[in-house]
């Protein structure tokens, strides 16, 4: 429906915008369907339409009111007929009544449903808001005539800017309308000292030829498959080559400590192993 074919509210001066009687929202309002109604035709089915009524909630005086069309034969109708109503959420309030429209007689009423203003959500750019269904209710507690089925309807109130932005200090404007403000993410740099989190070690990755394993106790230590000797220490690029050591140096060095580092490795697991099983070691002096 187009945006000037607004219904309800109308200040009292003929100029909403110079309204000092009370804030007004536009409310968007979309009878979508209805669900399971009363048979009321003699042929088993109904022709129903929906009366829109904005009502006063102090003296239930009708403020506006609009009908959607008419369809025919059917106990399961489908309107999708959009209404933009200009309301007061503390003073108004909507009531839906659903009628089979009768040519001959009165039209049968099939239910109402009454829709109080003050807590209906907000649109916001982002936000889907679901329909909603309502159960059909007789004017009165004690009206025997048969209500039944459900009024599929939309309703939300149309935000200004149809997005919601930051006031310029970071803080989430306060009228978002049923949206539910949570705890705002801390950033690390906004964090004291004492609160700033552990710095977290990135490994480099090991120089080409080298493995890690861990032996039976659970100890990590590398393996050197080109030069083929084991070490405890991480080895990098940097001390792996060190500046100025010739490669006969290299060859050297990793011949004199191949050994011993196997030789720690075997004595160390022996000797775990020898405890394990209640075996003591005497050292021979």
């Amino acid at each position: 429906m187009a945006e000037e074919n607004v219904y309800g509210y109308t200040s009292a001066l003929g100029d909403d915008s110079n309204d000092r009687e009370g804030a007004t929202s536009r409310l968007r309002l979309r009878v979508q369907a209805g669900h399971n109604l009363a048979r009321k035709d003699i042929f088993g089915a109904s022709d129903p339409y929906v009366r829109i009524e904005l009502n006063s909630i102090h003296d239930n005086e009708t403020v506006d009111s609009v009908l959607t069309k008419t369809k025919k034969k059917t106990l399961n109708p489908k309107w999708n007929e959009e209404f933009i109503f200009k309301v007061k959420p503390l003073e108004h309030k909507l009531v839906l009544q659903v009628f089979d429209e009768n040519r001959l007689t009165r039209d049968d009423f099939l239910g109402l449903v009454e829709l109080t203003l003050n807590n209906l959500p907000k649109e916001q750019e982002g936000r889907t808001i679901p329909n909603k269904q309502y159960i059909l209710r007789p004017r009165n507690t004690n009206q025997r005539s048969k209500i039944k089925g459900t009024l599929e309807i939309y309703h939300a109130y149309i935000s200004d800017s149809m997005s919601a932005t930051d006031n310029g200090d970071g803080d989430l404007p306060s009228d978002l309308g049923g949206w539910e403000l949570l705890d705002r993410p801390t950033l690390i740099s906004n964090l004291s000292p004492e609160e700033q989190p552990a710095e977290v070690t990135t490994l480099v990755p090991l120089p080409p030829g080298w493995e890690e394993r861990q032996d039976a106790n659970g100890r990590t230590y590398y393996v050197n498959h080109i030069a083929r000797f084991t070490q405890w220490e991480r080895p990098t690029v940097s001390n792996n080559t060190p500046s100025g050591e010739t490669q006969e140096q290299r060859n050297l060095n990793t011949a004199t400590t191949e050994f011993q580092r196997r030789f720690h490795i075997s004595a160390d697991d022996s000797e775990s192993q020898q405890r394990s099983s209640g075996i003591s070691i005497t050292p021979v002096r």
